[in-house]
Parts: structure tokens; C-alpha cells; sequence
């Protein structure tokens, strides 16, 4: 700035100065003077005059204050950017509009137009400015409406800068030493590989246990894995898959895709840098299954023998699970009628000339229909192409080219829409356990409250429904000793049913003995740990516990099929933890007291501990076991326990920062479950 332009500057914050203490001095006189008169008039106490008087100066002070407030916002609107009062460009800024005239004239005056910066004015170094991203400070709009204390107390500028170069060195200079280490350094959004490959082993672990019952909450763990785009498609890829192999709940994964769709942001393509979101690149995939499939039938017709029936059964299991996808995603607003009426003729042929499209093609039409043809019809635009569709179906009905199977599907579909798409039986879909209890209850025509399916799982459900009509005596002594598979491991659940129902450890003993034949003794212990996952609480499950290792104690369940099962739990203890956290010391506490007990050692320990990837759930197990040895045995004999079996505790409870997070060290772990001196 120039020294003419400066002494502008000056001479217009004087100006303003001046007419904002000519007003004052007015109103105050003004105001003083007619409290003066109208005290002197209409009062008689020298008190009550002397108050008017003060009335009427204060009144005039405060029209003063008014009166230049005003002006200031006028100014402000019209391009001046002087401002009488001292403010903060702080988040939760704000101060006293009186305070600039407390510490007397022209405090707090500023100027707020963008010059640029004169040669004393020196920017202050990078180091010192913190920089935030616009988007960044957004996503915490709605949470965090107050500023942090260290922004509170700080004293540095807050600069809103979507670059920074500093940062963006840092970030290299990570990279190189990472690529040296042979390694991927973390960033902002998992964007490193690893970062990548664990959070899809969590996709992947949640996707497993989705069920309508678990749907809202897992649907909270899952929204923010996805963080970048290469999450994002492989997350799509995952769900579709999913979709595709399990019939059963299609439309329960259409639902997680529209609950994703309305929540994930856009992301954009590393290669091209254009924005993208969930719903585009779901139909990509879609459309990219659907267009396969002529490639996947050319494959199998190339095929010969057992090779091309799996071909062939592979290609129409995938064209059926996309068609009942898409269907669904219909149903739910995700794809308009144009693409499904697009779909729909494609699948039945262009033309009257044209061959008669494969049988493969008709069931996918309709499958499709069944599922969303009630949907479409309700649309205008799309019912002359469909009574069109179904012109073409009852034509394809009566052609002997094709299987009795597909005529009759095709039929069936006809049938359909004369009921006014009201099926005959309900399909067999998903349900929630509220739902399977209501359709019980409707069918048997009672008020049926089956124990298990109140959250007890699948196994207490199959216990239970063998114990509903009351046992006599001699039931309870004889068991079949020629039973099938299925009745056996039926059995071997109500097991422990009726052992949470009345504690009889006696008859659960004469029962696991009925049931001793080679090989099932570690099959029982499965049912066990499948029921202790189940439990509600953590008394029932090491009432389960408990359960097991006194069988295991009585020799009916030998130790080393109490160790091969929880082995065989081991591997996927982290997808199990995510569901109940309680896993690590299910199988941590039957280890422990079966080592207690002499059943079998601590070697089993490290096996099991040594299948499992994560180091949280890791160390969960190893603290479970230890601390359930300590209890059971005494901690004098931990030590001796842990050298015998020659465990290396340091390597089990290792753990990577990248991989794992921030963790304890493995000394202060066992520190802080009690365990000292083991290291």
C-alpha cells in the first residue's frame, strides 16, 4: 500500500471517528436537556428531577449507540468494512459492544477491506497457520457446535485452505519411508492397501452376520468403513455377490443398498478424477453382470460333459440373482421402469421372427415379473409393454420346446396377474423373529412363545421345539439308541436347553452319554460354544461354559475335542467378537478351566491364539485363558503353566500399529488384567 493510499485510510477512520462522537455528544445533550425540562415541569422532588435528568442521558446514550450502529451496518451493506465495535473472527467469538470504549477511543476499530500486506505487515510462517479443508470442517457441522478448548485458548489464526504444500510433503516423505520398509503408509480415508484389505475383512465380517433382526444395528458399523472410493466398489462387488448366492435375503441386501445410497457421499475416481456415488456404480455393476451373460453362456456351450452342467448352472445362478436383485432394487425407487421394461423385452426377444429366447431367459422373466410386476403395472407408461410381455408369455406357454418346468413357471406368472398379483403362498423370504413368531402363531392358532426365538438363536429354537410338550419319566430314561444325524445333534442342543432351564447336571450328563458315539463328542462341544454365542447374558453363557468342562471333567467330553473346537472358532474370532463381544472369553474361559482341570494344556492355547489375525481380539483370548487358570488352579501355578507349555506371550500379544492401532504393550496388557510378572 502506498503511503497516499494508507493516509486515505486514516483519514477515513477519522471521519467515521468523528461523526460517530458528534452524534453522541448530540444525543446525549439532547437527551439531558429534555429530561431536564420535563423533570423541572412535572416533578417537585429534587431527587425525582435528578433522575429525569439521568433518564434522559441515558436515553440519549443509548440512541447514540443505536444511531451508529446503524450507520456502521449501512456502511457495511454499501462496501464500507469499518466496524465500531471490537470483534472476533474466532469460532464462539463475540465480545462486550461496550468494551471497545472501556478501554478508551478507537479500540477495536479495524479496518476489514483485503489489502495486501505492506512490509512490516509479515505473514506469519506455515507452521504457525493452521489450515483446515472446507469439506472437512463440515462433517462436524452438525455434531460439534462449540470450539474446541485448545481453539478456545489458542492464539493462531484459522485459515480455511483446501491445499496445503506442507502437508502434502509430509504425507510424501511418509510414502518414501514406507516404500523403503516395503510398506504402504497410512492416509486420510484408508486409501493405503492395508488400510483397504482390513476394513473389506470387516465388510465382509458384517455382511456374514446380516439379518433382518441385526439389520439396523450392524447398518451402524457399517456406513463408516466406507471412507474412499476403492471401499466403495469393492463394498458394491461384496453386497452383489452376496445378493446373487443367497436368494433368501435379496431384498434385505436392496434395503442396505438404499440405506447406503441415502447416506454415503460421492467419491471420485482416481483415474479420472470425475465424482461418482453408490447408485451409479451399482447399476455399472449390474449392467455389466447382465451383459456377461451371453460371454458365460458361450463358455459353457464350449464345455462338455460334468464341466458344462456347472457352467451352465453357474450362469443362470448368476442371471437369476442379478434379475432379483435389480427387481428388488425396483421395488425400492433405485431403477426406473425404462431399464426393467428394457430388460424385460431384451430377455423375451426382439421380434416376432426372431428364435425363441433360451429357457434360462424366460425363468429370469419371470422371476422378475413375480417379484416387481405389480410395481410396474401400477405405471401408465409401462402397462402397454408389459401386456405386450405377457402376450409373448402365454404364446411361450404352449410351445413344446421347452421344459414342463418352465411352461408351468410361466403359467404360474400368467395366473398371477389375473389374481391381481396376489400370490397363492407367500414366499419364502427373510423374516424378522417377531415375524416367525406371528406366522407360528397364526398357523397353530395359539399364542406360541417358542423359547430361542426370542434371541436365542437357531440352535435354542431347534432345543426348544423338542421340549414343548412335557416329558414323562420313562422319556427321560429312554433314548433311541439308532437315531439319525439331524435327531442327534437335535438332541444334543436340547442338551443344553434344558440344562439353562433347570440346572440338572445329572440328566445332562445321562443325556451327552446317550448320545456317545465316535466322533460326535467334538460336535458337542461345537453345539456348545454355537449356544454360549447365543446367550443373552453373561451368566447364561458360562452357565454353558461351566457345562462343558464339568462334562469334559466327567470324561464324557475328552479335552482333546474341547481344544479342536474352539481351534476351529479360532480363525474367525474377530468376525465373532464384532457380533458378540463376549467371544474371546467364551472360548478364553472353557480353555483356562480345562486346563485348570488337566484336561488339556496350555499348548492348545497357542494354536488357537495363533489362527486368530486381529491383536485385540487376540489378546482377549489369551487374557480370558490366563485369568480363568488363575481363578480355577491359583496364580502360583500360572507361571509354571505358561513355561511347561512354552508359551511365547510376547509374540502372541504382539501387535502391529498400522494394522491394530495405538495398543498397549504387551507387558502393561497383562498389567492391567492382573496377570504381572508373566513377562
Amino acid at each position: 500500500m502506498s503511503g497516499s493510499e494508507a493516509s486515505k485510510v486514516h483519514y477515513y477512520i477519522d471521519e467515521k471517528w468523528d461523526n460517530a462522537i458528534d452524534i453522541t455528544m448530540r444525543s446525549v445533550f439532547y437527551g439531558s436537556l429534555i429530561g431536564a425540562v420535563g423533570g423541572l415541569f412535572l416533578l417537585r422532588g429534587k431527587t425525582a428531577r435528578v433522575a429525569s435528568l439521568a433518564f434522559g442521558a441515558g436515553f440519549g446514550a443509548g440512541g447514540a449507540y443505536y444511531q451508529n450502529q446503524k450507520a456502521v451496518t449501512m456502511a457495511t451493506q454499501g462496501g464500507d468494512t469499518i466496524s465500531l465495535r471490537p470483534l472476533s473472527l474466532r469460532p464462539g467469538g463475540g465480545t462486550n459492544p461496550f468494551a471497545g470504549f472501556a478501554k478508551g477511543a478507537g479500540v477495536g476499530l479495524k479496518l476489514n477491506t483485503f489489502h495486501v500486506p505492506s512490509v512490516a505487515e509479515k505473514r506469519k510462517p506455515r507452521g504457525e497457520v493452521i489450515t483446515y479443508s472446507r469439506d472437512f470442517l463440515m462433517t462436524f457441522a452438525s455434531q460439534f457446535t462449540e470450539p474446541p478448548s485448545e481453539l478456545r485458548s489458542s492464539a493462531l489464526d484459522i485459515v480455511l485452505d483446501p491445499s496445503d504444500p506442507t502437508r502434502l510433503a509430509q504425507q510424501q516423505l511418509l510414502q518414501r519411508r514406507a516404500s523403503d520398509l516395503g510398506r504402504t503408509a497410512w492416509s486420510a480415508g484408508g486409501s493405503g492397501a492395508e488400510g483397504t484389505a482390513q476394513t473389506m475383512r470387516t465388510v465382509k465380517g458384517i455382511l456374514n452376520k446380516l439379518t433382518p433382526e441385526k439389520f439396523e444395528r450392524l447398518l451402524g458399523q457399517f456406513i463408516p468403513l466406507i471412507s474412499n472410493y476403492e471401499v466403495l466398489q469393492a463394498t458394491i462387488i461384496q453386497v452383489f455377490e452376496s445378493a446373487v448366492h443367497q436368494p433368501t435375503f435379496v431384498a434385505m441386501y436392496a434395503d442396505l443398498c438404499r440405506e447406503l445410497d441415502a447416506v454415503l457421499p460421492e467419491f471420485n475416481e482416481p483415474d479420472t478424477g470425475r465424482p461418482t456415488n453408490f447408485k451409479k456404480m451399482l447399476a455399472n455393476t449390474c449392467q455389466e453382470e447382465y451383459e456377461s451373460t451371453e460371454s458365460a453362456r458361450a463358455v459353457a456351450a464350449k464345455a462338455s460333459g460334468p464341466e458344462r452342467e456347472a457352467e451352465e448352472r453357474l450362469a443362470k445362478q448368476r442371471l437369476l440373482g442379478n434379475i432379483r436383485l435389480i427387481a428388488e432394487l425396483f421395488k425400492k425407487g433405485m431403477v426406473n421402469d425404462r431399464i426393467m421394461l428394457l430388460i424385460l423385452m431384451d430377455l423375451l426377444g426382439t421380434g416376432e421372427a426372431g428364435p425363441d429366447p433360451p429357457a434360462e431367459s424366460i425363468e429370469a422373466v419371470c422371476e422378475l415379473l413375480s417379484t416387481a410386476g405389480a410395481a410396474l403395472e401400477a405405471g401408465a407408461k409401462s402397462r402397454p409393454r408389459l401386456d405386450a410381455a405377457f402376450a409373448t408369455l402365454s404364446k411361450l406357454a404352449n410351445a413344446r420346446g421347452y421344459p414342463s418346468r418352465i411352461r408351468f413357471v410361466i403359467r404360474d406368472v400368467i395366473e398371477l396377474r389375473t389374481q391381481h398379483w396376489v400370490p397363492r403362498r407367500e414366499a419364502f423370504t427373510a423374516k424378522k423373529l417377531e415375524d416367525v413368531r406371528a406366522v407360528a402363531a397364526a398357523e397353530l392358532g395359539l399364542d406360541v412363545n417358542i423359547p430361542g426365538l426370542d434371541g436365542t438363536g437357531a440352535g435354542g429354537a431347534l432345543g426348544a421345539l423338542t421340549s414343548l410338550a412335557p416329558k414323562r419319566p420313562e422319556e427321560l430314561e429312554l433314548t433311541p439308541i439308532d437315531v439319525t444325524p439331524e435327531r442327534r445333534e437335535s438332541l444334543a442342543k436340547s442338551i443344553f436347553t434344558d440344562f439353562l432351564a433347570d440346572g440338572n447336571f445329572g440328566e445332562a450328563l445321562a443325556a451327552a452319554q446317550d448320545l456317545a458315539v465316535p466322533g460326535f463328542m467334538r460336535r458337542l462341544a461345537e453345539i456348545g460354544l454355537a449356544r454360549a454365542y447365543d446367550a443373552r447374558t453373561e451368566e447364561e453363557w458360562r452357565a454353558v461354559v461351566d457345562l462343558m468342562v464339568r462334562l469334559g471333567a466327567a470324561g464324557q467330553v475328552p479335552g482333546a475335542d474341547l481344544g479342536a473346537a474352539v481351534a476351529g472358532l479360532a480363525p474367525r474370532l474377530e468376525d465373532d467378537a464384532m457380533d458378540f463381544r463376549f467371544a474371546p472369553a467364551v472360548l478364553g474361559t472353557l480353555l483356562g478351566r480345562a486346563a485348570a482341570g488337566k484336561q488339556l494344556g496350555l499348548d492348545a492355547l497357542d494354536a488357537a491364539a495363533g489362527a486368530v489375525e486381529s491383536a485385540a481380539p487376540r489378546r482377549g483370548l489369551v487374557a480370558a485363558t490366563l485369568c480363568a487358570l488363575r481363578d480355577e488352579a491359583g496364580a502360583e501355578r500360572l507361571v509354571p503353566a505358561v513355561a511347561e507349555a512354552g508359551l511365547d506371550l510376547a509374540a502372541l500379544l504382539a501387535s502391529d500399529p498400522e494394522f491394530d492401532g495405538e495398543l498397549l504393550e504387551p507387558a502393561a496388557f497383562l498389567a492391567a488384567q492382573g496377570l504381572d510378572g508373566l513377562l
